[in-house]
């Protein structure tokens, strides 16, 4: 279809003449590990059109040597290796591998493909308290990505049907479509953790998770810079001195906890 994007005069003044490309606006991690794989030169000396700025080059590195994928000297290691094979933010595949060795790697397949699709909950203007009544039967105190395992059963136990399944997501303001790529994106990692021998079943539906610490220890592995302690005011510092706040939708944002993890560090205004 057509998108029609309204702009008040002085933003469009402001503006640049054109939108950024994506290598400038993307986390490069993926990007370096690929490349690396595949035997092309290090980012920093391929001629790209648009070369990306140094700072995202050195985070990319870092996020790869936090994990394990690369050395300090940038060299791929064999984690990282493995880690490309998914086909993933390699910080969701870390996840992944962690996840096999805490023995709850459906529960961290179902959070790893969620963190990489568009966050499927709908909250429009118009009908946002109907929304929040309806996502707050999925919700954790202790935990956003429990919750996001409470959102995966109530799925599952809907999804008798296509058809039903649609109309359990427009009752509960789930978007139909972002739905079938999570449920999609599952099915295809326990298809990639199968081919490295790691025990998976042949399909995941409704979870019980009995150890949520091994869960969210798997996704540490992944983000273990985005942790941190909280100060006045609720907000929290990561051990490398960067503040954040919690995000007012998520279930831990009424009584914040003594320390935080998060997957997501977004700069906003």
């Amino acid at each position: 279809g057509v998108c029609i994007r309204m702009y008040t005069r002085e933003d469009l003044e402001r503006a640049g003449d054109y939108q950024d490309p994506e290598i400038r606006r993307s986390s490069l991690a993926e990007v370096i590990l690929r490349m690396a794989v595949l035997g092309l030169p290090p980012i920093q000396e391929f001629p790209f059109i648009d070369p990306p700025r140094g700072a995202a080059v050195s985070e990319g590195y870092r996020t790869l040597f936090d994990i394990g994928a690369m050395t300090k000297k940038r060299k791929l290691t064999p984690r990282g290796r493995k880690l490309a094979s998914f086909h993933l933010d390699p910080r969701l595949a870390r996840m992944l591998e962690e996840g096999h060795t805490e023995k709850v790697l459906p529960a961290v397949i179902v959070c790893a493909a969620y963190l990489s699709i568009q966050d499927p909950r709908e909250r429009p203007a118009e009908k946002a308290d109907a929304a929040d009544q309806a996502h707050a039967g999925w919700k954790d105190p202790g935990s956003d990505f429990s919750g996001v395992l409470n959102m995966w059963n109530a799925v599952c136990e809907a999804s008798q049907s296509r058809s039903k399944r649609t109309r359990f997501c427009r009752k509960n303001f789930l978007h139909p479509r972002r739905v079938e790529e999570w449920l999609n994106l599952v099915d295809d990692l326990i298809g990639t953790c199968r081919d490295h021998q790691w025990d998976v079943p042949k399909s995941i539906g409704e979870l019980e998770l009995l150890d949520v610490d091994g869960l969210h220890r798997s996704i540490l592995a992944g983000v273990p810079r985005s942790i941190g302690e909280r100060e006045e005011n609720k907000q929290f510092r990561t051990p490398g001195g960067q503040v954040f706040r919690l995000f007012p939708g998520s279930a831990l944002a009424p009584k914040p906890p003594n320390w935080a993890m998060a997957f997501t560090l977004l700069e906003t205004s």
